[in-house]
C-alpha cells in the first residue's frame, strides 16, 4: 500500500468518525446517513476492486469493467471521496445553523368537508390506476400483490409514482387527523399499514418497499416522542438513536429477503416448471455489495460510456428540466443516464447510477463544488422542515429522509424529481385539509 492510498483511507476514516459524532448528536440526519452509506457500500467495495480482492464481483450485469492502471483507480477513489467530503461540508455548514427546533407548535384543525372530499377523489384516482394495471397484468390478483417483477405493467414512471404516493398520502391524512384531534395515533389507523405494504409489494422494487419502511419508522418514532418525554425513561436523542439503529439493522436484513422473494414470485408468475432457490444464485453479501449495486464499478461503466459515446457536460441537468415534457411533444427528449448505459452497451438491466457517479460523470472535477452546493440546498430544505413548528412540515421532512437510499443509489436527478412531485402533492393536499388555528408557545 503506497502513501497516497493510505492518506485516502485516513481521509475516509476521518469522514466516518465525523459522521459518527454528528449521528450521536442528531440521529435522523440525512447528510450523516449519506456518509455512512458511502463508506460501507461505496468505499469498501471500491478498495476491494482496487486491491484485487475476492469479496465482491468485478463485473456489472455480466459486463466487465476496468481502468487503465492502478493510478487511475486510486485517483477515482480519491475524487469520489472528495465529492462526498464536500457534500457533507456543505450540508453541515447549513445544518449547524438550522438544527435547533423552534419552540412551541402550530395547532391545526381538520376541515372535515375537504378531508372527506379529497380522500374520496384520491381513492377514486388510485382505484382507476389499480384496475387498469391489474387488467394489463393479466394474472391472478394474488400474484399481482406479490413482490414479483411486473415489467410493462406501469407504462410511465409517473403512473407508478402516483400509484404508490396516493395510498401513502391517504395514510398520512389519517395520521395527521389523529394527531390534530387526539394528539396520538389511533390503533384503527395503524390497520391501514398492512394494505399499504401490500400495495408497495406490487411495485416489485426493493427500494420502494424499504423507503416505505423507513418512512413508517421515522413517522411512528417521532409521534411516540411525547410518551418518551412524559415517562423520562430515556432522553429524546437516545430514543431516536436506538430506533434508527434498529431501522438500519432491519433494512440490511430486508435487502436480501425482498430480492429472494421477488425471484421466487417472478418464477411463479412465469409458471416456471422448476423453481430455483434464489439464495443459490446470489448470497447475502453479493446482494448488498455486488452486481449492479456496486457504486465504483458503475462509475467505471459510466466513464467508459462517456469516452465511447460522448456525453454533454451537465447532461443530467438537461434531463431534469425536460423530464416533465411528454415525449410526444419532444421527440429528442433525453433519457436518464443509466438507461443510456443499458441501451448502448446492451446490458441485461439498467444499473444504479449513484449520487457520487452522477456528479463526477456530469461535471468532472468541478463536481466537488457542485456537490457542496447540493449538500447546502438539501440541508436547508430538510432541516428547515424537520425543525419546524408545523407537524405538516415535519412529515414532509420524513418523506425526504425516507428517500435517502434513492439519493445515494439512484443519484440526484431521480431524487430531485421524486421529491419535487411528492412534496408538492403532499404539501398542497395538507394545505387543503388542514387549517392553521393558532401557535402554541411552550
Amino acid at each position: 500500500m503506497d502513501i497516497f492510498s493510505t492518506l485516502v483511507i485516513i481521509m475516509q476514516i476521518v469522514l466516518l468518525f465525523v459522521g459518527i459524532y454528528f449521528f450521536y448528536r442528531k440521529p435522523f440526519d440525512i447528510g450523516t446517513i449519506m456518509v455512512f452509506l458511502f463508506i460501507i457500500f461505496y468505499a469498501v467495495p471500491a478498495w476491494d476492486f482496487y486491491f484485487d480482492g475476492d469479496y465482491f464481483l468485478k463485473d456489472i450485469l455480466q459486463y466487465n469493467v476496468s481502468y487503465e492502471d492502478k493510478s487511475e483507480g486510486l485517483y477515482l477513489i480519491f475524487i469520489t471521496t472528495l465529492i462526498m467530503v464536500f457534500f457533507y461540508l456543505g450540508y453541515l455548514s447549513i445544518a449547524i445553523v438550522l438544527q435547533k427546533r423552534s419552540s412551541g407548535k402550530i395547532v391545526y384543525r381538520i376541515n372535515r368537508q375537504s378531508f372527506n372530499s379529497l380522500f374520496a377523489i384520491y381513492g377514486l384516482i388510485w382505484m382507476i390506476i389499480f384496475l387498469y394495471s391489474l387488467n394489463k397484468y393479466g394474472q391472478s390478483i394474488l400474484l399481482f400483490f406479490s413482490p414479483s417483477r411486473k415489467d410493462g405493467v406501469f407504462e410511465s414512471s409517473y403512473i407508478s409514482t402516483f400509484y404508490l404516493l396516493i395510498p401513502l398520502t391517504l395514510f398520512t391524512f389519517k395520521v395527521l387527523k389523529d394527531y390534530v384531534e387526539f394528539g396520538k395515533l389511533k390503533l384503527s389507523t395503524c390497520v391501514y399499514i398492512l394494505p399499504i405494504i401490500s400495495i408497495y409489494m406490487t411495485s416489485g422494487q426493493r427500494r420502494e418497499i424499504i423507503n416505505l419502511f423507513i418512512f413508517l419508522v421515522i413517522l411512528l418514532t417521532h409521534l411516540g416522542l411525547e410518551k418518551v418525554k412524559k415517562k423520562k425513561i430515556i432522553n429524546e436523542t437516545k430514543y431516536k438513536r436506538k430506533r434508527l439503529l434498529y431501522l438500519g439493522l432491519t433494512t440490511v436484513i430486508l435487502v436480501p429477503i425482498l430480492w429472494w422473494a421477488r425471484v421466487i414470485f417472478t418464477q411463479l408468475q412465469r409458471n416456471d416448471a422448476y423453481i430455483l432457490m434464489p439464495w443459490e444464485r446470489r448470497g447475502f453479501v453479493e446482494l448488498l455489495f455486488g452486481s449492479s449495486s456496486g457504486g465504483f464499478k458503475t462509475l467505471l461503466l459510466g466513464l467508459e460510456h462517456k469516452q465511447v459515446y460522448g456525453l454533454e457536460w451537465g447532461y443530467s441537468i438537461y434531463f431534469l428540466f425536460t423530464s416533465f415534457i411528454p415525449r410526444e411533444l419532444m421527440e429528442d427528449k433525453p433519457i436518464i443516464m443509466n438507461k443510456l448505459w443499458q441501451r448502448d452497451f446492451n446490458l441485461m438491466g439498467n444499473p444504479s447510477t449513484f449520487y457520487i457517479n452522477e456528479m463526477f460523470i456530469n461535471f468532472g472535477v468541478i463536481s466537488i463544488i457542485f456537490s457542496a452546493i447540493f449538500g447546502m440546498i438539501l440541508s436547508y430544505l430538510y432541516n428547515k422542515l424537520y425543525f419546524s413548528k408545523s407537524i405538516v412540515q415535519n412529515v414532509m421532512s420524513f418523506f425526504i429522509f425516507s428517500n435517502v437510499i434513492l439519493l445515494f443509489k439512484n443519484g440526484f436527478t431521480q431524487f430531485s424529481i421524486n421529491m419535487f412531485i411528492s412534496l408538492i402533492f403532499i404539501g398542497v393536499s395538507c394545505k387543503i385539509i388542514l387549517k392553521k388555528q393558532k401557535e402554541q408557545v411552550e
